[in-house]
């Protein structure tokens, strides 16, 4: 895949490779409060963040944030107050309704340069890579940046060498930076709420494990003049489904996306489950759907016959806790 076309997807196809993670998606409701001040009164500073091997200590809350990327902008939208959320840029029309309704401005679809961030009035950056800005210019000129730790291993391989993947499950890795996150910005008991819930659903998702005995394959358009692909158990999407107890018929291929499905095999395999991934260039369930069918032979597939085409939202697949949404979306359809 050519390199400007990782880039543009962020972690939609790089970051699964190492990470891979799912989560519970709660938003924020309209009942949090508009201002930073707000904070919740437990919130014990400073609080030392630590990131790739990189220390950030604050001594409080941060007033304005700026996020880079929908993985981080999700977070934000999760754990932050509004106000606190002023800015977003990154995601490259990614929808993200959480961050909408926080009312977080969208400065940029693409990523900002170093003298764009130093210009906004912020006091934090939280960014799931280093692509366009020098993160050491920003700090120098009195913003703080941090990065989700879900999201390191894709920063890392999208060139911040000087990064340490942190050890732990991906699953870990998530439930961490809520509770850390929710420290930084104030809001303690929210991280620790928001952790708990995706601890619990996905310990009733491992438990009940609703595609036990299936086959699937997961399938995705990355944009209209790319053919089909789709994902091994080396990307977040698999480990999904994994964990659902689906028998991904590519699970043990080495590249965590299949830029070139091999289509025979599918047909071959014929898995009695097919998961559709949609919207990264904005379209939607229907379209993706219609396209598939246009495939040589997929009228002829069982899941195609049995009515098992599932379709999930790509915005429910960043490595946060909106992951939830689209495992129990497969879940329901499982039942």
């Amino acid at each position: 895949m050519k390199t400007r076309m990782m880039k543009q997807v962020g972690a939609a196809l790089a970051v699964s490779a190492v990470l891979v993670g799912c989560l519970m998606g709660c938003s924020n409701s309209a009942d949090n409060s508009t201002e930073a001040s707000s904070a919740s009164m437990d919130a014990a500073y400073p609080v030392t963040y630590t990131y790739g091997g990189r220390e950030v200590t604050f001594d409080e809350a941060p007033k304005k944030i700026l996020t880079s990327g929908p993985t981080s902008a999700i977070y934000a939208a999760e754990l932050a107050e509004k106000g606190q959320f002023a800015y977003r840029s990154g995601e490259f029309k990614d929808p993200n309704p959480e961050a909408d309704a926080m009312g977080a401005e969208i400065i940029s679809d693409s990523e900002l340069s170093t003298e764009s961030i130093i210009s906004q009035d912020v006091d934090l950056v939280i960014t799931d890579t280093f692509t366009g800005f020098d993160p050491e210019k920003v700090e120098a000129a009195g913003i703080k940046v941090i990065m989700p730790n879900s999201g390191v291993a894709h920063a890392k391989a999208d060139g911040a060498g000087s990064l340490v993947v942190p050890e732990g499950t991906p699953f870990e890795l998530i439930s961490s930076d809520l509770r850390e996150l929710g420290k930084v910005l104030g809001q303690p008991e929210r991280g620790e709420q928001k952790a708990e819930e995706f601890e619990q659903q996905m310990a009733e998702l491992d438990k009940s494990k609703p595609g036990k005995g299936k086959t699937a394959v997961m399938l995705f358009y990355f944009s209209p003049e790319y053919p089909v692909m789709s994902v091994s158990n080396a990307s977040i999407e698999g480990q999904m489904m994994e964990h659902l107890g689906l028998e991904n018929i590519f699970a043990n291929e080495e590249a965590p996306y299949l830029e070139e499905v091999n289509w025979e095999a599918v047909l071959e395999k014929d898995p009695d489950v097919i998961i559709v991934k949609y919207g990264r260039t904005g379209s939607t369930f229907e379209e993706d759907k219609a396209r598939l069918l246009t495939e040589p032979g997929a009228d002829t597939m069982k899941a195609v016959k049995d009515g098992k085409i599932i379709g999930i939202s790509n915005h429910n697949t960043w490595p946060t806790p909106e992951m939830m949404d689209a495992m129990q979306t497969i879940s329901d359809a499982l039942k």
